[in-house]
């Protein structure tokens, strides 16, 4: 494609009417260390409890909106899954030393 000398001058001012350089938005501002003490804590918690006292002492009137009350119930359903995995891998232990206790007595029982 080629241009003649009228279209190029009107190319030339229009960009020299265009601005500078554009403010944009940064894309890394959450990566930075210094935004993160900037946060509320609602944003940050993650003890269920917690958030839960956080979001009704920001809520004058009890609303909560969507995205903190979706938050809210992620956080609730893993601290319920590490919870039940606690339990979960305690049963077993007590399990694996039954097992040794019944062991030990089948072995006691054998040398006698």
């Amino acid at each position: 494609m080629s241009f003649n000398k009228k279209d190029i001058e009107k190319l030339n001012n229009i960009k020299r009417n265009l601005p500078k350089k554009l403010d944009l938005p940064s894309i890394n501002k959450r990566s930075d260390p210094n935004t993160n003490k900037k946060t509320h804590p609602v944003e940050t918690e993650q003890d269920p409890e917690k958030l839960f006292k956080e979001l009704m002492n920001v809520s004058p009137d009890g609303n909560v909106p969507t995205h903190l009350f979706n938050r809210l119930k992620e956080i609730e359903n893993f601290d319920l899954k590490q919870k039940s995995n606690n339990v979960y891998n305690n049963n077993n232990a007590n399990d694996d030393i039954s097992y040794i206790s019944f062991k030990q007595s089948l072995l006691e029982e054998e040398e006698n």
